[in-house]
């Protein structure tokens, strides 16, 4: 039995490009592996609203996230986070949501969810270098969440992400660099070299399909590349059972 099939899957930051992205993903693929589905949202989820799949879905709209956080939640992703510009340019207001909300919600999951196993968090790049602002918050969340000692916790590090974005408060740069950014990775003399920077919302979740399926222990921190790889391994596994 995959670790998808006996849990409940729980995304936190749903209403974030990100975060539908995986959730639309998990709920195409989870016919036969996942008992559950949920996501905590400030504003109902559009993808709740239409059939596709017969996987129990619960969309709980909640601005309480530890309140509402389910207790059978036995995997949490967290693609929690706030754009500096939507922060006023205050590392500080950023800080309240990066680091502040993520690690209270992760003590709080922890303690309320007794079948949580796996946590499961969207970084940066800027972790690794741990330069900067951005980069030294992003450390320290990475850091902090790893000292709760979850069975597992997986750290995603995506430089530029691609996807689409329906708020664009404070991003109006991001669409036409989007474009831009796109076109270019598929262009074979330069998509390995994005390869280290610029990953799309859906090789996300395919990224975080295979890890689950893995069932591994302690920490494991997913670069952009191998976000990229692991979703390129899901296509040609799929590619050949789908013969």
């Amino acid at each position: 039995m995959s670790t998808l099939e006996k849990s409940t899957f729980t995304v936190l930051g749903a209403n974030g490009f990100i975060g539908q992205a995986v959730i639309s993903f998990m709920r195409s693929i989870v016919l036969h592996d996942c008992s559950n589905i949920a996501a905590i949202t400030r504003r109902p989820f559009p993808e709740f609203e239409s059939p596709g799949s017969p996987t129990p879905s619960q969309n709980i709209v909640s601005t309480d996230i530890i309140s509402a956080l389910p207790q059978s939640t036995s995997i949490i992703f967290s693609t929690l986070g706030l754009n500096i510009a939507k922060a006023g340019y205050s590392n500080a207001e950023q800080r309240k949501v990066d680091y502040d909300l993520t690690l209270s919600l992760a003590r709080a999951a922890k303690q309320k969810c007794q079948n949580l196993q796996i946590f499961i968090v969207v970084s940066s790049v800027a972790a690794g270098f741990s330069s900067g602002e951005h980069g030294r918050m992003k450390a320290e969340m990475e850091r902090d969440v790893t000292a709760l000692g979850f069975e597992q916790t997986i750290i995603l590090r995506p430089g530029g992400v691609l996807g689409y974005r329906k708020d664009t408060e404070g991003r109006l740069y991001e669409r036409p660099l989007q474009f831009i950014l796109s076109g270019l990775s598929r262009m074979p003399w330069i998509s390995r070299a994005f390869d280290y920077f610029v990953v799309r919302d859906i090789e996300m979740a395919k990224a975080t399909a295979i890890l689950l399926e893995k069932q591994g222990k302690g920490v494991k921190i997913v670069s952009n590349q191998v976000m990229i790889e692991l979703a390129r391994a899901y296509d040609q596994e799929h590619a050949h059972t789908s013969l």
